[in-house]
């Protein structure tokens, strides 16, 4: 085989076209079986409300409100579905291909903007949260958006670029709080460059860092009192199985094994970075260095945080981080001009792509089957004429009351939900107020009725005989009544 760009440029728009098979997947997936997951159910609830109480409401959530107020805008105008969510979050992975064809094609070639397109639909976890109705992928987008434009503005002087870098950071930092950390990071690495090779443009950053924090005062508040209220036992411990399959997220979410693996790859970039560095400028130098870097830094300190402070890392957390990574990595193999070099390093790099296609496909179906029971419980509950669901805790509140449809529905009697007041709720949605010590009386008077008890966490049942319907850490549907006692 010739080892030429032009072989290169095949390479790479193979992938990009395999990128857009992909997106066209994505699309008809949920389109196909609309299956939702629990997390989906809250986004589903709150985009029912005004915008002051979606502000309020994803308070109590231990995420920031942008996607929420998107994703308010998007069902405003378009009507409040599964999948119209569901298709919002693909949209980002769709401008990343486009950003990749245009932006990174242009700057770095046509297999380095496809081998980072298919990455960024099938390694980490990517394709799992571009189909889920969640902040996850607008958050990926908004750090690949910010990290794109960290580059011009390393190369030149482009005012723009120092705006829409900015710009990016700031939505991201609104959209996920990992994400945030991510460009925090990125603008302590920028700082190092700038002090390094050029000390004018101090003043560039320090206006954007201080535009950057200006803007998300208003919200600091809110995030000190999630970290303080962040129930310790709902995260998981710092040990050795977490922190490989944190190191190993880059590739998948699936354990140990890929953590070693991410060891070697690492190793591997850094004998390629350090035997081509000679081909590769000062600029691209250190912008890979930085993609690299922020992935070890976001590990290192939620390594850090949850050890001296409490747990706060989950593998999902470094997903942003894992998008700059990409970038580098796609970046270091399309600067590969050494032949042997590059057949292995291109084998390698296609054998992980083929094996995150296989990956992402077997997700969505393993998605699709864990989900589908829950699924088949609700709407069996739902379309049950005879059916009443109580809802016993402020929690099981926001993520269900949005799906009860034309339901019969009791909320275990509460002030607020997520901090908003119970009688703005009652605004939006229709339920009755029932206390924990009425709930007996209530159940007898219904034998008619089927009854089904949905919460979060532990709730005492023990007066009444019960049928688990559905049961998954800790949230579980079941169904009671009392015609003889409990065992």
């Amino acid at each position: 085989m010739k080892f030429d760009n032009t072989r290169k440029n095949l390479f790479g728009q193979i992938f990009l076209i395999l990128s857009i098979l992909i997106l066209a997947y994505m699309l008809i997936s949920p389109l196909n079986h609309i299956i939702t997951s629990i997390g989906e159910y809250f986004t589903i609830t709150t985009v029912n409300f005004p915008i002051t109480d979606i502000l309020t409401i994803s308070k109590g959530e231990f995420n920031p409100p942008l996607y929420y107020l998107l994703a308010k805008l998007a069902t405003k105008f378009l009507g409040n579905s599964v999948a119209l969510l569901k298709i919002l979050s693909v949209i980002p992975y769709a401008i990343i291909i486009l950003v990749s064809t245009i932006k990174i094609r242009k700057d770095y070639g046509w297999l380095t903007a496809g081998i980072f397109a298919l990455s960024m639909g099938v390694m980490s976890e990517f394709f799992t949260y571009f189909l889920m109705a969640r902040m996850f992928s607008w958050a990926v987008l908004f750090t690949v958006l910010a990290f794109v434009f960290l580059r011009d503005i390393m190369t030149n002087d482009n005012k723009i670029s120092w705006i829409l870098f900015t710009v990016f950071s700031i939505l991201a930092a609104y959209t996920h709080y990992f994400a945030g950390l991510t460009v925090a990071v990125i603008y302590l690495f920028l700082l190092i460059y700038i002090l390094k090779n050029n000390r004018e443009k101090i003043k560039f950053w320090a206006a954007s860092a201080v535009v950057a924090i200006i803007l998300y005062v208003p919200w600091i508040l809110t995030l000190l009192n999630q970290i303080q209220a962040l129930e310790p036992s709902l995260m998981p411990k710092v040990n050795l199985d977490l922190i490989m399959t944190s190191l190993g997220y880059f590739i998948t979410a699936n354990g140990i094994v890929f953590g070693v693996g991410t060891i070697l790859i690492l190793i591997a970039l850094g004998i390629i970075y350090f035997t081509q560095k000679r081909n590769i400028d000062d600029e691209d130098q250190f912008y890979i260095i930085t993609g690299i870097g922020a992935f070890l830094a976001i590990l290192i300190i939620g390594i850090a945080i949850s050890a001296i402070y409490k747990p706060v890392l989950m593998p999902s957390c470094m997903i942003f981080a894992s998008a700059t990574l990409w970038v580098a990595v796609s970046i270091l193999i399309g600067k590969i001009t050494s032949r042997r070099l590059f057949l292995i390093s291109f084998a390698l790099i296609v054998l992980v792509l083929i094996s995150g296609v296989a990956t992402a496909i077997s997700t969505n179906n393993t998605l699709y089957n864990e989900n589908i029971a829950n699924n088949e419980a609700l709407a069996q509950i739902t379309q049950d004429d005879d059916s009443i669901v109580i809802l016993t805790n402020p929690r099981v509140m926001a993520y269900f009351l949005g799906s009860m449809n034309n339901t019969d529905v009791y909320c275990i009697n509460q002030s607020h939900v997520y901090g908003d007041p119970i009688d703005r709720v009652h605004a939006i949605y229709d339920f009755n107020d029932i206390t924990e010590a009425e709930l007996s009386g209530f159940v007898a008077n219904n034998t008619d009725k089927n009854i089904y008890i949905i919460t979060f966490g532990q709730f005492n049942l023990n007066n009444y005989t019960k049928e688990v319907v559905f049961d998954d850490s800790g949230y579980q549907i079941i169904k009671i009544n009392i015609t003889a006692p409990a065992v």
